[in-house]
């Protein structure tokens, strides 16, 4: 069993304790285990084990018909780390990765089994060739039998992080991608969300201005490969970014370096990138923002930063 500590904020303030009501805190994570299965059906989209059921006895009758399913034989050992959120890139890192890392440490090199949609992300093929694992690409109508296949549990719950292996997966992946790695225009870089549909800045052009003023660099890492992402965050000092994605890249900087979190005054519900930031050793700082009113929903709504706050925090306490 492993622990995590979850240090309160740099800039927290008695005021926010609401918000950070477990700082100061500990988490215990478990140790995971590996479930072995033989001479069994799975289907692909879920890495769902068929075992038991009406509906999955159904999906399985109907693939042996070619009816709805496909029916494919896997003879080679195979390995089932995916679910319904391991797309997106959060949670391909921080929870996908760990679990290859698990089963190499318990020396199961086996072949990767993902959805065929996984083909057209890149960050999936580049992790897994950094990393040395071999893939298989099915269709998510597919009905698979597997001869032998290796299912890990999750290393920590959602949104935590395995302070062992999730580590040492994102150490691997760093080292295999530093080298000549990209030197950013500015020790500072803020990650604009502001070519995408959710939880953008209603007032961008003000916030743009400061950090103009401040020469901070800020990109759009939607349009980076992996390995760029990698190498310029690893060389990066200072984060800043709406709670997104793109803070998950906070793994790659080097420990002792700052993230700042711009996340919505209410939420209550979202703090896997405090807790990223406690697991991977850095200074952790939150900005608080306003809802536009766009949506009820947190992760839907776009936002409004008062922008003497960033200013603040930029002149005060970051530089």
């Amino acid at each position: 069993m492993a622990t995590i500590f979850f240090k309160r904020p740099v800039n927290y303030s008695d005021k926010d304790k609401e918000i950070f009501y477990f700082v100061d805190d500990t988490e215990n994570v478990l140790e995971p285990g590996i479930r072995v299965v033989r001479n069994s059906f799975f289907h692909v989209v879920t890495a769902t084990f068929l075992n038991s059921g009406f509906k999955n006895y159904l999906k399985i009758i109907l693939a042996f018909f070619g009816i709805r399913y496909k029916r494919r034989r896997i003879s080679s050992a195979c390995v089932f780390v995916t679910d319904h959120y391991s797309h997106n890139y959060y949670h391909w890192l921080c929870e996908a990765l760990p679990k290859l890392l698990l089963l190499r440490e318990k020396g199961l090199n086996s072949l990767v089994v993902l959805p065929e949609r996984y083909k057209a992300i890149n960050y999936v093929s580049e992790s897994l060739n950094s990393l040395g694992w071999s893939s298989a690409y099915f269709s998510e109508n597919t009905i698979l039998q597997a001869s032998l296949a290796y299912i890990p549990e999750a290393t920590a719950r959602s949104g935590s992080q395995h302070p062992l292996y999730f580590t040492k997966s994102i150490q691997l992946l760093t080292d295999k991608n530093v080298n000549g790695g990209l030197l950013p225009e500015s020790k500072i870089i803020f990650i604009s969300r502001q070519n995408t549909v959710t939880r953008r800045l209603v007032n961008w052009d003000e916030i743009k201005e400061i950090l103009d003023n401040y020469k901070v660099k800020i990109v759009n890492l939607e349009n980076y490969t992996l390995r760029a992402q990698i190498q310029l965050l690893h060389s990066t000092e200072i984060l800043i970014g709406v709670h997104g994605a793109g803070l998950t890249n906070m793994c790659f900087m080097k420990k002792g370096a700052s993230v700042v979190e711009i996340r919505r005054k209410d939420d209550r519900l979202n703090y896997c990138y405090f807790k990223l930031a406690n697991t991977c050793e850095l200074a952790y700082y939150y900005l608080l923002a306003d809802g536009s009113g766009k949506s009820q929903n947190i992760q839907q709504d776009d936002l409004y930063l008062p922008p003497q706050t960033l200013k603040t925090l930029l002149k005060d306490t970051l530089l």
